[in-house]
């Protein structure tokens, strides 16, 4: 089973196309939500009434809240974080293989994200994790430089710098109302972003296999 330990901002939509990419590869996919107001619900259809303990099937891939336990035939795991709580309420066995950073030029944020930071030092043994991937979203080059120059430095540690697109934001806010499974079609350098992130954490994946889950997932069949 891997581990993938998610932090920051605007993560939702990148880890729901990222599961279905995953579960349509055939893996067994879990995600475990240990944000402070468990964000990843509001971007789920049809969800009602379901509590902390309570597991959600949709489409194969398996949704919890809150430190629930991994399902023995979990192949692919998600851990949820907010950049505070990652560094304040994690726990040793909550670590993951890989670390995917997300967030956005707002300044605010950038503060924030040391915390994110600092999450992958306590059990990686460097300041950044060898293991960590840093997205900025809605990227202009305004701010985030110092960040940015970190995680470039730090061994293979990858940053993806996402411009703004349209595309991308209403696909976004699409999952927060839609009521079906389907996905909005999103950018090419969205995509692009997606497929990297897949063949670094499952890197058998082939051209046609990626391609084919790809296709499968954006109309909803995943």
């Amino acid at each position: 089973m891997k581990a993938i330990d998610v932090n920051g901002y605007r993560y939702c939509d990148i880890v729901l196309y990222l599961a279905g990419l995953l579960s349509a590869l055939g893996e067994k996919v879990f995600v475990r939500d240990m944000s402070d107001d468990y964000i990843m619900y509001k971007y789920l259809p049809e969800v009602k009434g379901v509590g902390c303990d309570e597991i959600l099937e949709l489409k194969g891939i398996s949704f919890a809240q809150g430190h629930a336990a991994i399902p023995e035939d979990c192949t692919y795991c998600f851990n949820l974080w907010e950049p505070q709580g990652g560094i304040e309420y994690v726990r040793e066995d909550d670590y993951g293989d890989y670390r995917l950073f997300v967030t956005d030029e707002e300044p605010t944020h950038e503060k924030d994200m040391d915390y994110s930071i600092r999450f992958t030092a306590r059990s990686a043994g460097d300041y950044v994790g060898h293991d960590s991937v840093f997205v900025i979203r809605d990227y202009m080059g305004m701010t985030m430089h110092r960040l940015a120059d970190m995680f470039t430095n730090s061994g293979r540690s990858r940053v993806f710098r996402l411009p703004y697109s349209e595309k991308d934001r209403k696909a976004e806010l699409y999952l927060t109302i839609r009521e079906d499974t389907t996905f909005k079609n999103v950018s090419d350098k969205m995509s692009s972003l997606l497929e990297e992130l897949i063949l670094r954490f499952r890197p058998e994946t082939a051209s046609g296999e990626f391609e084919r889950a790809y296709r499968v997932v954006m109309r909803g069949g995943f």
